[in-house]
């Protein structure tokens, strides 16, 4: 199974039952993305989804879900204590795993320029996907909220959004990032005023000169005081750090802590043996933990591509059926590289080799995210099917999938004829077959192409397609060919 990432996505709206099950439903309906948790809440009015799944299958979920935000939720009838510039307001990606992070940030960026270009929402990019520090702080986008920015956001050069308008619609604007893994926890006390809240927040908040990694707010909501806190580094300062501080802070008002809540998941690392009793969570268990619910979806999702290809309700066609038949290529590839790596003593040969394997590694990530592609733009063309809408932009996708594949069956086989030239005898078969289900790949692409291609009416878009579709053909019938040489001068 491909290793998933995960999107924490804040959304403006906590009270409208219909809008938060749409929201539910538009992450659900991409296919190997799981919901883990949703999270509402009124006085916040903002609903916080917690998904994860591969890499561009998140992303599509992010995508879907910002639609419906956008359809549904109109800013300038929104009212919550939580601050927030738009309709889905904050859409970080998360990594499981730390070397996942430039995967995060490559995936929220493709995403922001997408809504910014489709949806016509301002996005900025904050956190590490940020193109400079003056909105890698998700504060400084969000400081005067909605109301200021749709006020100043085509007066303020430093506020211009990264991608889309810089103009503010009633769905607002959006800050798509990537991030490491936070925790989002929220003290109650036993009081109903807010200016305690407020102190003790100021108190303990890294930027006032508090506890390190801890963001904080004083906010009333259901009728209590409540800290609502950030944990960027629970490594640094723990949630056990904090409820202390708190606890210590609040007795100065003469105040208890009465509860706290987790919002979202936390990582196992976080996790006290007390935890229950001194964080003031009793109701904390073991779902709450985001690699324990993540190991119960690997044990679950065991169908493999043949069997979802057969089943009539999958969305895997020929196109997804060819990119898998690329990825197996660059597999293939990958370990007669490392096989030959193995039996090889000289160190220079050695890491000439280590180059040629990442990048059949890369190119086996890039035929998994075209079957991703393939799919979810095979069902975003569906649903406009099915409701009567403009389909022109939708066959522009269905394009981008069999022309990536193809531009991939040219590197494939470039680097089978460098591994044979590379292997001992015993894998130029095996290297021939890399060839051979490239050149399969290619001729796929080709009818596929043929057939969407078809459909478009842009006679720009379809005379730059076919130019680089002639090339790209011409360059894969060359590499096939020099490596059938290279095997018959062999014989």
């Amino acid at each position: 199974m491909t290793d998933f990432i995960e999107c924490v996505a804040n959304f403006s709206e906590g009270r409208n039952k219909a809008t938060m099950a749409a929201l539910q439903t538009a992450v659900r309906s991409v296919h190997e993305v799981h919901l883990l948790d949703t999270h509402s809440d009124a006085d916040h009015n903002r609903t916080v989804l917690t998904f994860v799944g591969p890499p561009e299958a998140t992303k599509w979920a992010a995508y879907r879900a910002i639609q419906v935000a956008c359809e549904t939720i109109n800013m300038d009838q929104h009212r919550g204590v939580h601050p927030r510039i738009g309709a889905a307001d904050v859409i970080p990606f998360v990594p499981i795993s730390a070397e996942q992070l430039p995967t995060c940030i490559e995936i929220a960026r493709e995403l922001a320029e997408q809504v910014g270009h489709e949806l016509e929402i301002p996005v900025y990019c904050y956190g590490e996907a940020a193109f400079d520090d003056q909105t890698r702080n998700l504060e400084q986008i969000r400081a005067g909220q909605y109301e200021w920015l749709k006020e100043n956001i085509g007066r303020d050069a430093d506020r211009s959004p990264d991608f889309g308008p810089a103009r503010l619609g009633p769905a607002g604007a959006t800050a798509i990032g990537a991030r490491g893994p936070l925790i989002a926890f929220n003290v109650y006390l036993a009081s109903a005023e807010i200016d305690i809240a407020r102190k003790i927040a100021r108190k303990i908040r890294h930027s006032a000169g508090g506890l390190a990694c801890v963001k904080a707010l004083g906010l009333l909501v259901g009728g209590q005081a409540q800290i609502s806190m950030n944990l960027t580094d629970h490594r640094i300062t723990s949630i056990s750090n904090v409820v202390q501080a708190i606890e210590n802070e609040a007795l100065q008002f003469q105040v208890r802590i009465d509860r706290s809540e987790l919002v979202g998941l936390m990582p196992l690392a976080a996790m006290t043996e007390d935890a229950q009793h001194k964080w003031y969570l009793p109701e904390l268990r073991s779902e709450h933990i985001l690699e324990r619910r993540i190991s119960q979806i690997r044990e679950t999702c065991g169908v493999d591509f043949t069997t979802e290809l057969a089943s009539p309700d999958s969305m895997r066609y020929g196109v997804a059926a060819a990119a898998q038949t690329g990825e197996i290529a660059a597999a293939l590839v990958r370990k007669i590289i490392e096989r030959t790596s193995s039996y090889t003593h000289h160190e220079e040969k050695k890491r000439a080799l280590q180059v040629l394997a990442a990048k059949s590694q890369d190119l086996q990530n890039r035929y998994a995210k075209a079957v991703t592609s393939d799919v979810h733009a095979l069902e975003t063309f569906r649903d406009l099917q099915e409701k009567g809408k403009d389909t022109q932009h939708a066959w522009r996708d269905l394009i981008r999938s069999p022309l990536e594949c193809l531009r991939l069956a040219s590197e494939v086989l470039s680097l089978a004829h460098q591994a044979a030239e590379k292997a001992s005898t015993k894998f130029w078969a095996d290297c021939m077959i890399v060839g051979e289900l490239a050149l399969a790949v290619r001729k796929a692409a080709e009818c596929a192409l043929r057939v969407n291609l078809a459909n478009c009416v842009d006679p720009k878009f379809i005379t730059q397609v076919k130019t680089e579709c002639a090339q790209l053909y011409e360059d894969v019938s060359a590499a096939y060919q020099s490596l059938r040489t290279l095997d018959e001068n062999r014989s």
